[in-house]
């Protein structure tokens, strides 16, 4: 008896249960035995990742919400596995004294235009209103009429009137 007589024992070297959605995989109780999941995780927002025991891991593109990293585009979505860049972002503050922009790179620009709203009429006094834009209001300043025979000159009704005459 014993002459001659096989003996197995069980071990746990690496084998492969066939299935390609596991790693790792180890003999134990006298069989192969699944090691922990394949991570098929591809980074990639803009694909639905998963994995076949047949051929691995699949990454189907899909079309969820994304961010392209452009701050002048909204409503971005994936397509064809990457993301594409959707509608242009909306910069408008309803600031009539701001001239608004989008830079890639840093995203809204209001930029202050009431300096714009001088019209070089010295019977103005110039300003911005946000809400309705320029405002060029007429004052009652000391002005030049341009004739030199007349002094005292004041704006009246957004015009330069002659004052008395020059003594």
């Amino acid at each position: 008896n014993g002459s001659g007589a096989c003996s197995h024992s069980n071990n746990t070297a690496p084998c492969s249960d066939g299935d390609l959605c596991t790693t790792n995989d180890a003999c134990g109780g006298g069989s192969c035995q699944s090691g922990p999941a394949l991570s098929c995780d591809d980074s990639n927002p803009c694909t639905t990742d998963s994995c076949n025991p047949g051929s691995g891991c699949v990454h189907t593109p899909n079309n969820n919400a994304c961010n392209d990293g452009n701050p002048c585009t909204t409503g971005d979505a994936c397509g064809g596995g990457s993301c594409q860049s959707g509608g242009a972002t909306n910069c408008d503050d309803e600031n009539y004294c701001t001239a608004d922009t989008c830079l890639p790179g840093a995203g809204c620009q209001h930029t202050d235009t009431s300096a714009f709203c001088n019209d070089s009429n010295p019977c103005t006094t110039d300003s911005c209103n946000p809400g309705v834009g320029c405002v060029n209001t007429n004052n009652t300043n000391a002005c030049d009429d341009g004739n030199v025979c007349t002094s005292g000159d004041a704006c009246s009704g957004g015009s330069c009137l002659g004052g008395g005459p020059t003594s």
